[in-house]
């Protein structure tokens, strides 16, 4: 790692954000232009590296990065991205499933009728339900589509921790959501774990 990078970083574990902004501002338009060729909009490309730098700051005071800082921030890039296309795939599958049951299921009575508000307040009670971390960590690999890597960095606990929460916190919905059993795998599956 180049000193000037490491003396930065240095200061920012102390919490100097003068040398955070310089960070950015060296190295914010190269991830730009890094994440640019790959993801083509210009907002989600601005997002993506936007998280780079917030997650580097929360994180600051544990940071241990070896060797080179822009081939770290390139693989954190590169992350984010894939983590972003899965998420896009998975929105499509859902919106392409969903559009399937709907064309072929007929809504003749009230008892069968969905209401989305209804769904989904039902899906932010549950959410309240469930021990602070283990809701924190759902909502990041359900609604942030993070992976289970991604999660235990970010809140600093091992991946067997992020499992179980997602185990637990999927248990308890599974419950909250038995009226709607037929809808639970297009809302939450995440590939293995389906609801």
């Amino acid at each position: 790692m180049k000193k000037e990078d490491f003396d930065l970083l240095e200061e920012i574990g102390q919490g100097s954000e003068q040398a955070f902004e310089i960070l950015y501002k060296t190295y914010a338009n190269i991830l730009l232009h890094y994440v640019s060729h790959i993801i083509k909009d210009k907002e989600i490309t601005e997002n993506i590296v936007q998280d780079i730098f917030i997650s580097l700051w929360s994180r600051r005071e544990n940071l241990e990065i070896k060797g080179d800082l822009i081939a770290y921030l390139k693989s954190a890039a590169k992350n984010k991205i894939i983590s972003y296309i899965r998420s896009e795939n998975l929105r499509k599958k859902y919106i392409e499933h969903f559009n399937i049951f709907i064309s072929q299921y007929q809504f003749d009575s009230i008892d069968n009728s969905i209401n989305v508000q209804d769904l989904q307040s039902l899906i932010k009670d549950g959410i309240k339900t469930l021990p602070p971390k283990c809701a924190e960590v759902f909502y990041k690999s359900r609604f942030e589509h993070k992976s289970l890597d991604e999660i235990a960095e970010e809140m600093n606990i091992s991946k067997r921790t992020v499992e179980n929460y997602i185990t637990q916190a999927l248990k308890n919905l599974r419950l909250i959501l038995k009226e709607y059993k037929w809808l639970i795998p297009l809302i939450f599956s995440g590939g293995k774990n389906i609801i």
